[in-house]
């Protein structure tokens, strides 16, 4: 005769969608459970307003002044920039110009030499 045995064990975890109410007991003070509609609970931290003084506040005044001071130097030091790279674009455009001068005419005479200066001009050697 013959025997055949087979076991079978099989373990998955598996999500709660509820705190058990000795899970919701031992949340501190502090703690809590938001219920928004549509959005799942969330955990918060309370905080109250009379233990800390700056919640709620906007940033100290002279914070404020320092940043703005900051956006001003940096903003004229881009201006300073642009306008020295304008000058100096400038100074080499006329700079460039006043080299070139006025363009040296050629004209031919009746012998065919050419002479700088337009017609009857003398060519200095």
């Amino acid at each position: 005769s013959s025997a055949s045995y087979n076991a079978s064990s099989n373990w998955a975890p598996q999500a709660r969608r509820l705190l058990k109410p000795e899970e919701v007991m031992a949340l501190s003070q502090r703690e809590a459970i938001t219920f928004i509609p549509g959005v799942l609970p969330i955990r918060t931290t309370l905080l109250r307003f009379y233990e800390n003084k700056s919640l709620g506040l906007k940033p100290h005044w002279a914070r404020r002044l320092v940043e703005a001071t900051g956006v001003l130097i940096l903003s004229t030091g881009v201006l300073l920039g642009a306008v020295i790279l304008a000058l100096a674009t400038w100074l080499t455009a006329a700079e460039q110009q006043s080299w070139q001068g006025e363009p040296t005419r050629y004209e031919f005479n009746a012998t065919g030499v050419e002479h700088p200066g337009g017609p009857g001009a003398v060519r200095r050697e």
